[in-house]
């Protein structure tokens, strides 16, 4: 399992908590749909709140041979706490917003392990 990312530095802007929060999250069916917008090719991986109705991550892995989406799916891993393989990507995968298919965790939990990185 991939490091997980680290949580935004003290002081900075607190867990978003307002009535769309946590529209990035639903549940469908067995599995819970989170919905991310992908900035490949930046410095660093990292989770950086919100983008939207999305969750923001940015990967440092270029969009090329599908990269960009594995190093997606190993900061979710870590992120979510989750093996890889609970993780299938639904659609988007060349489109910087991409649905991801979690099984096996439900949403408050999700919601809990994610809150340190979602920011408003």
């Amino acid at each position: 399992m991939a490091e997980r990312p680290s949580v935004p530095r003290e002081g900075s802007a607190p867990p978003a908590t307002g009535p769309g929060a946590w529209e990035c999250l639903r549940q469908e069916g067995g599995r819970l749909i989170l919905t991310v917008y992908v900035q490949p090719g930046a410095s660093r991986s990292e989770i950086a709140g919100l983008h939207g109705r999305a969750l923001k991550v940015r990967v440092s892995a270029p969009p090329v041979e599908g990269r960009a989406n594995d190093a997606v799916r190993d900061l979710l891993a870590a992120a979510l706490d989750v093996p890889r393989s609970s993780l299938a990507l639904v659609r988007g995968g060349a489109a910087r917003t991409k649905w991801w298919a979690v099984q096996g965790l439900p949403l408050e939990e999700a919601k809990r392990r994610l809150g340190p990185y979602v920011r408003s």
